[in-house]
C-alpha cells in the first residue's frame, strides 16, 4: 500500500505516464521520459511515485532507471558543438534533436553520445526521417587508450538507409570501454563547458555521406547497460524513490512485464524550491 502522508516538502507534481491510467507495459520495454527538470549540465533530485497496475496474465513489472544521456553535434570538426541532451530526454514532441544534412566525419560533421555510467544502447523516436539512400551508421567508443572502436549493432527495427525509421539501437558494451575527459578525446577543442569537467563513457556516431535536410528525433534515451536485468514489482506495489534526474543522474525509466500485459503510473514530484 502506498503511504496516504507523504514526508518531505514537494513542489510541482505531474504525471509522466503516456496515457491516463498509466503507460502501457507488453514484453518489449517501453521507455517514460520526465518532463523537463534540468538545463543542460545540470541535475534536480524528484520524488518519483510508482505504481503497477491493470495486470492481464503479467506477474511482475519489470523496472530499470537508465542514465541521462550528453548529446552534441558539430559540424565544423569539433570547433563548436550545439548541445541537445534536454532535447532529447525532455518528454515533448515539441523539441528536436536536428540532424538535417548531418555529413561524413570526413567534411567535418558527427554526433557524440556519453554518460556517467556505460549504457548498453539508445532508443530512437526519429520524427524527421531521411530518405536519401545507402547511407549506413558508424558507431564508435573511446577505449581505455583514448582510441576509438566500432561497435557492432543491433537494431529493434531494421534501417534501409540510416535515421529512416524510429529504432532501438543496442551494443554489447566493450570491457575496455573507458570513461575519458572530453579534452583527452578532443584536445583541439577550446571551450570549457561542463561536458568537459568530467569524464564520461563516450560514443562517436557518423555517417558514410550526407543525409536529409529535414532529419529530426524526438527523443535519444539511454536503453539499461543489463540488458534484460530488471528490478521487479508486483501488481500494485507502490515504489517511491528520491533520485536525480538530469547531468550524472537519470534520464528514463524502462519498463516491461513478464508475460501478457499491464500499466505503469509514473508521477514526479519537484522538490520544495523546484519547478519544472
Amino acid at each position: 500500500m502506498c503511504p496516504e502522508i507523504w514526508a518531505g516538502a514537494l513542489g510541482d507534481f505531474r504525471a509522466t505516464s503516456t496515457a491516463s491510467g498509466g503507460t502501457a507495459l507488453s514484453t518489449t520495454a517501453v521507455y517514460i521520459q520526465f518532463p523537463a527538470l534540468s538545463k543542460a549540465g545540470d541535475s534536480k533530485k524528484c520524488h518519483l511515485f510508482i505504481t503497477p497496475r491493470n495486470f492481464a496474465t503479467a506477474v511482475v513489472a519489470k523496472l530499470a532507471f537508465n542514465p541521462w544521456l550528453t548529446v552534441l553535434k558539430t559540424t565544423d570538426n569539433g570547433v563548436t558543438y550545439t548541445d541537445y541532451s534536454i532535447e532529447a530526454q525532455d518528454n515533448s514532441t515539441d523539441t528536436s534533436v536536428t540532424l538535417s544534412s548531418l555529413d561524413t566525419e570526413a567534411n567535418g560533421d558527427w554526433l557524440l553520445v556519453g554518460s556517467h555510467i556505460p549504457f548498453g544502447g539508445v532508443s530512437l523516436d526519429v520524427d524527421g526521417t531521411n530518405s536519401t539512400g545507402s547511407r549506413t551508421l558508424t558507431l564508435a567508443y573511446a577505449n581505455a587508450g583514448k582510441a576509438w572502436t566500432d561497435y557492432a549493432l543491433t537494431y529493434s527495427t531494421a534501417w534501409t538507409t540510416a535515421f529512416d525509421a524510429a529504432t532501438v539501437i543496442t551494443w554489447t558494451a566493450a570491457s575496455d570501454w573507458g570513461a575519458a575527459r572530453f579534452k583527452e578525446l578532443f584536445p583541439a577543442y577550446t571551450g570549457n563547458e561542463y561536458f568537459t569537467k568530467i569524464p564520461l563513457f563516450w560514443t562517436k556516431w557518423t555517417l558514410n555521406g550526407a543525409i536529409d535536410s529535414s532529419v529530426t528525433l524526438d527523443h535519444m534515451l539511454a536503453t539499461n547497460m543489463g540488458g534484460a536485468v530488471y528490478g521487479e514489482a508486483l501488481p500494485g506495489q507502490c515504489l517511491e524513490e528520491i533520485a536525480k534526474y538530469g547531468f550524472g543522474g537519470f534520464g528514463n525509466i524502462a519498463a516491461i512485464v513478464n508475460a501478457g500485459t499491464a500499466n505503469l503510473i509514473v508521477n514526479v514530484a519537484t522538490l520544495a524550491g523546484s519547478e519544472f
